[in-house]
């Protein structure tokens, strides 16, 4: 009996004495070895990140120093722009709004027409008696020239002649009306100056003085060769002044400044 109450205090004294834990053991349950074995994947992390932003700063980096370039672009290119700006403008600058000057006139009449038909007709006829004639039309009418004079009394002593040989003439005042017009500022001063010769043409005929063909033959000459409009207008009345005879009458040189009026109206007035 005491044999077996010994061996049971053995056994209670066993439960009773705990078998202390390894080293190793402590060491892996520890608050420490965590931190150290969480170290590693922490030092991956960190490496990665670096990576990554190193990687991404380079590329903005690149993305800015291309937008830095555009904006050089952009800046040389907008300086360039004024400078074509002022080339423009100084074209259009160089064109102006010139008020072309009313022309007028005391022309001798034969007839108003309503079909073109009928007038040439008549003018075929008058021209055959040596009286040629230039049509104008006005409104859908056809008028029918012979004759003209800077003054309305002048006008009516040419008529005279006419009347004794039985052709039934009108004298009334003919206008061309001022309007304003884009031109160049050549094309204005070759402008001026046809009318400052016109209206000193028409008042050496009405004295029988003559066309002042130097006169013309000088402004033609001198007419801005990089216009069309003025171009088209020379080529209209170049032809007066070509192979004329020595000897003209004054309703044919009347009829002449007529012709190179008629062609100013439809180019510059009515076109």
């Amino acid at each position: 009996m005491k044999k077996v109450e010994s061996n049971k205090n053995k056994i209670a004294l066993k439960k009773m004495i705990k078998r202390p834990k390894r080293s190793s053991d402590l060491f892996k349950n520890s608050d420490y070895f965590r931190k150290e074995f969480s170290f590693g994947p922490f030092l991956a992390a960190t490496f990665t990140a670096i990576f990554i932003g190193l990687f991404l700063g380079l590329m903005m980096l690149n993305m800015f120093a291309k937008k830095e370039d555009i904006a050089n672009y952009n800046d040389q290119k907008s300086s360039a722009i004024p400078e074509n700006e002022d080339a423009m403008e100084h074209v259009e600058n160089n064109v102006i709004s010139t008020s072309l000057k009313q022309m007028s006139a005391f022309v001798i009449q034969l007839g108003v027409f309503s079909e073109q038909e009928n007038a040439d007709t008549w003018s075929k006829t008058y021209e055959q008696t040596g009286f040629p004639s230039t049509l104008f039309k006005r409104d859908d009418q056809y008028f029918l020239f012979i004759g003209m004079a800077s003054t309305e009394e002048k006008a009516k002593e040419f008529a005279e002649v006419l009347l004794e040989q039985d052709i039934e003439v009108y004298v009334k005042e003919w206008k061309t009306n001022e309007i304003d017009i884009k031109l160049t500022e050549e094309e204005s001063k070759w402008i001026q100056l046809f009318q400052e010769l016109w209206q000193t043409t028409l008042s050496s005929l009405s004295q029988q003085e003559g066309m002042l063909l130097g006169d013309w033959e000088e402004l033609i000459k001198k007419h801005p060769k990089n216009s069309d409009l003025i171009t088209a207008f020379v080529r209209e009345i170049q032809p007066i002044f070509e192979n004329r005879p020595e000897e003209q009458t004054s309703f044919l040189l009347q009829n002449d400044l007529l012709n190179i009026w008629k062609s100013y109206e439809e180019i510059f007035i009515l076109k």
